[in-house]
């Protein structure tokens, strides 16, 4: 029994190791991911617009 645990075991190791290989292999020839830069928020902007909102809601 306990070899029968550790094939099942050593299989599911194996099936998520290959999970990357899975989603690199099903879309071979994808377009590569858009990079945008990270937006840069002012937290004293943040902070007013939360405000505003919060007040808003009262």
């Amino acid at each position: 029994m306990d070899y029968e645990a550790n094939l099942h075991e050593a299989q599911r190791q194996a099936d998520v190791e290959d999970i990357p290989n899975g989603f690199n292999n099903a879309m071979p020839h994808g377009p590569e991911m858009e990079c945008f830069p990270t937006p840069q928020y002012d937290e004293n902007v943040l902070a007013e617009m939360v405000w505003r909102m919060d007040l808003s809601t009262q």
